[in-house]
């Protein structure tokens, strides 16, 4: 049987409340582990705090992808800092004591991965009702195994990435984070694809300050998966899908192979905010994770309630409600695997050079309560022969430098790659639209099925689904309750399956107008104080890509707030003076970042500066 990069043991987690317990649970092999233990062993747990999740009543609609960062964020961080206190300073007090070694919060779930003794485990549990406590759970990396041949790229039975390449779109201002064994940054094809600075790179077990990938220690394979992904040219052809997109990355295996639970929810957790700082927008489009969880049958409905699965599961979750596509390999033998087999996950099956599925990570499909994909994996990529990168010794070119492997691994990031392409030509599609966008034009013979998924990926057929967004988007205030948008046809309005959609903050207005229309006036704004989210998109074929918009209450004298849901913070202009573009002098009264241009006067000319950083006619 081929292995696939890595065989875990048990993880996961959904946003599930239970309520307050007499005392808090322990699972069964924390339990064992304690009976066990000498005094002075120190057990390796995660304790988590069982209270409703804040991203449960949370509404994203309308808002930026920085915005849906930071909300999300921000969200988690105060629940958790509010919650974990009283059981911080508990555990600082037998830090001191040598009980407890390691506290490490983890935001991102609400938890705590402790090293402390079973006495420290018990005494947590009785005196804080409302917290979960389980293993963290080794995690071990092995490796893939090895073929002759390079064909995934283009041809028959490729992807298509090519085709997109010959027209421009190459993954150009897309970050990707892999979640791996690291990544070599002195490798050719690599290094300039490297997105640099402090927030890039990420070592939970301290063991290097900058990336690197030891072959001999680590296989390597982060470095294989990362040039799938966006590989360069440096001694021939191009090696990975998306070779302009760029990468960050979390090694979460040490150096010896090894890894953990509470590890592998550190780096989701870091890919949400890699500086730390809110106020930047930081975060990447898309995570892959060529792992998959061993020795757990995804069928059990026992995993369901298991405090380990339900924990990584709300972080999968959790990374996908930010905005950020989770892209997982669906493991190298018949059974589903988390974190693939999760919902949110994009789960990726194999094939080989002649368009049959590789016999790895495919089949049996969805018949667990935990996980709602209609089949499984979700998709194919090319696995079986892979041309890659490799950690290199010696001089380059080298034979060290490049391998040739096989293994689920290796197709998910052929479709991370393919996702990087589609948000390099449009930035602002959703995650279901570009998931929609490669399940809906994926082919194989007898797909859809628990076998193939949706079929093997074509990012070309992908992209043609995709229709280009309607330009220059005009929005006026046509009335005291009227906004009127205009805009200039992407399509033609005989295309098959295509018409246009408008959403007044976040909610479709119906009915839609049609593929012929060219305007639309909302007559029905609920108030004239306040802002407005427009949404005008065309939509093929059930995949939908926006031109944005956003005006307020357009009054002499009243301020014009101005945004746009693709990562721009707000801009306030005030139009003080009528008729519109009259001088009108900076005042007190006028806020000074109205006055765009630093003339001292708010007018035409900061209007014109608005409109062209906005893309937006503002009037």
């Amino acid at each position: 049987m081929k292995t696939l990069g890595f065989m875990v043991a048990v993880i996961v987690g959904v946003f599930i409340w239970f309520p307050a317990l007499q005392t808090g649970k322990i699972a069964p092999e924390v339990k064992r582990q304690m009976e066990t233990a000498s005094p002075s062993d120190h057990l390796k747990v995660i304790v988590r705090v069982l209270e409703p999740s804040p991203l449960r009543a949370l509404s994203l609609e309308g808002k930026s992808k920085a915005k849906r960062h930071e909300t999300v964020v921000r969200e988690l961080q105060e629940k958790s800092e509010a919650t974990q206190k009283p059981l911080l300073t508990r555990l600082e007090k037998y830090q001191m004591t040598g009980k407890v070694n390691r506290v490490t919060p983890l935001w991102i779930v609400n938890a705590i991965a402790v090293e402390a003794t079973a006495e420290v485990i018990q005494e947590i549990a009785a005196t804080h009702p409302n917290v979960e406590i389980f293993p963290d759970w080794p995690v071990t990396a092995t490796t893939g195994s090895y073929s002759t041949t390079s064909w995934n790229l283009s041809g028959t039975n490729g992807i298509n990435a090519q085709s997109l390449w010959n027209i421009g779109i190459t993954g150009q201002n897309v970050v990707v984070a892999t979640l791996d064994t690291g990544v070599d940054i002195n490798h050719p094809d690599l290094a300039g694809r490297y997105r640099g600075g402090t927030n890039s790179w990420l070592d939970p077990s301290g063991q290097h300050a900058t990336p690197v990938d030891l072959a001999s220690a680590s296989t390597g394979h982060g470095t294989w998966v990362t040039g799938s992904l966006l590989g360069g040219n440096a001694s021939g052809p191009t090696i990975g899908v998306a070779p302009d997109a760029r990468w960050i990355a979390a090694k979460i295996f040490a150096d010896s192979g090894t890894s953990s639970l509470s590890v592998i929810v550190k780096a989701l957790e870091w890919v949400l905010n890699p500086d730390g700082d809110l106020s930047t927008d930081d975060s990447p489009a898309i995570v892959n994770g060529s792992f998959a969880i061993s020795n757990v049958d995804a069928f059990s409905s026992i995993y369901c309630s298991d405090g380990s699965i339900r924990a990584l599961q709300s972080a999968v979750q959790t990374v996908r409600m930010a905005g950020i596509i989770p892209v997982f390999s669906s493991g190298n033998d018949p059974a589903p695997r988390f974190p693939a087999a999760f919902s949110e996950s994009v789960a990726v099956g194999s094939t080989d050079i002649n368009g049959n599925m590789d016999l790895t990570g495919n089949g049996q499909g969805p018949v667990n309560p935990c996980w709602t994909h209609s089949y499984y994996p979700d998709i194919v990529a090319p696995g079986e022969g892979v041309y890659s990168t490799s950690p290199g010794l010696g001089p380059f070119p080298g034979p060290s430098y490049y391998a040739t492997l096989t293994g689920t691994s290796f197709a998910a990031p052929h479709v991370a790659g393919a996702a990087a392409l589609l948000l390099s030509a449009y930035p602002d599609l959703t995650i279901d639209n570009v998931v929609t966008a490669l399940t809906s034009t994926a082919t194989f013979s007898t797909a859809p099925d628990n076998v193939h998924g949706y079929g093997r990926i074509d990012v070309k057929k992908a992209f043609d689904r995709i229709p280009p967004p309607p330009s220059n988007l005009t929005i006026k205030k046509t009335g005291l309750l009227a906004f009127a948008m205009t805009w200039t046809p992407s399509l033609s309005s005989s295309a098959g399956g295509f018409t246009y959609a408008v959403s007044r903050n976040g909610t479709p207005i119906t009915p839609p107008p049609s593929a012929s229309a060219t305007s639309y006036t909302d007559n029905n704004v609920p108030t004239d104080s306040g802002s407005y989210t427009y949404l005008v998109s065309a939509v093929l074929n059930g995949v939908s890509n926006p031109a944005k918009g956003l005006l307020a209450d357009i009054r002499p004298g009243n301020p014009v707030n101005v945004k746009r849901v693709d990562g721009f913070d707000w801009v306030t202009l005030l139009e003080a003076c009528s008729p519109v573009g009259m001088p009108c002098m900076a005042s007190s009264s006028n806020a000074p970042e109205s006055d765009l241009n630093g003339d001292g006067q708010i007018d035409s000319n900061d209007l014109a500066i608005l409109t062209a950083h906005f893309g937006q006619v503002m009037r």
